[in-house]
């Protein structure tokens, strides 16, 4: 359990500091995809610890930030079709994932 805890929360923390510009949407689709099949791997007895809640709460709620951040880059790409886009190379996705939250 603690192995697992430990890892999402190391992915989730690497996740917010990745750059915007840098975020590779498929490959972050797929480790989140695998983190929910982790977390719902975990043995049964483990689903009654408050620990497996707030893990499983933890991964949800960064996966449904996620694909709502994705809804929002696909408006913003129709939007701004034939205008021009300048985002900082600072701009993180953890900032993002705040306006989601």
């Amino acid at each position: 359990m603690w192995e697992v805890v430990r890892s999402v929360s190391t992915e989730h923390e690497a996740w917010r500091r990745q750059r915007w510009l840098r975020v590779d949407s498929g490959v972050m689709q797929e480790d989140c995809e695998a983190q929910l099949r982790t977390v719902r791997g975990l043995p049964r007895a483990a689903h009654e610890w408050d620990v497996f809640v707030w893990l499983t709460e933890s991964v949800n709620s960064f996966h449904v930030r996620f694909q709502a951040l994705q809804v929002l880059m696909r408006r913003w790409i129709l939007r701004l079709k034939g205008r021009r886009l300048t985002l900082a190379n600072s701009f993180s996705s953890d900032v993002c994932l705040c306006w989601i939250t």
